[in-house]
């Protein structure tokens, strides 16, 4: 897979040249290796991993993890400054957006129905675009605290994943099956 667009975006970004690279990769790669996928040769995916743990930008392992493996993108237009402050006012503007789609259409009336009419069916699918605005907005705002005040992002959910598991929100791994057993016996 080409990743040439994120290298070079983080490039500018960030400042992070394939000499930047293949030092914080232990020299891995060779820098004829390096050269050629920021000139757009393929990357296995195990070595776009290795490349993005390297770069330590979640921005950029979020961009090369929608090129393999699909998931959303993060919005990184031309249209706002990128900065926590600036994403903040439109990711207000996309959640008024979303609120105003759910009232309009009466999303839970809607969700709740058995048989839609194609109208229905339209507003439905408004509402759930104006709500995957709101979450990617919501999203950037979210990356953008993180590297503005310098906290991991991964640290943040790893602390949060334990809220997630006690409020049902996600499953537990079997590790952490084990061990919430264990406390629970514990506590006994």
């Amino acid at each position: 897979m080409d990743i040439s667009k994120a290298l070079h975006r983080v490039e500018k970004r960030l400042n992070v040249t394939p000499k930047v690279v293949q030092t914080d990769t232990h020299n891995k790669y060779s820098k004829s290796t390096i050269y050629n996928w920021w000139g757009g040769s393929n990357i296995k995916a195990n070595d776009a991993v290795e490349v993005s743990k390297a770069i330590k930008d979640f921005a950029t392992a979020n961009d090369l993890a929608s090129q393999f493996f699909g998931i959303f993108r993060m919005l990184d237009g031309d249209k706002f400054k990128e900065d926590a402050l600036s994403v903040e006012a439109f990711a207000e503007f996309e959640e008024q957006e979303k609120v105003d789609a759910f009232s309009k259409y009466h999303v839970r009336k809607l969700l709740a129905s058995s048989d839609l009419t194609h109208a229905e069916q339209k507003d439905l699918y408004d509402s759930a675009c104006e709500l995957l605005d709101s979450l990617l907005m919501n999203y950037k705002l979210l990356v953008l605290i993180c590297e503005e005040q310098h906290i991991d992002l991964w640290d943040v959910y790893k602390e949060r994943r334990k809220y997630y598991i006690n409020a049902g929100y996600v499953e537990p791994e079997r590790k952490e099956k084990l061990w919430m057993r264990r406390q629970s016996q514990s506590m006994d």
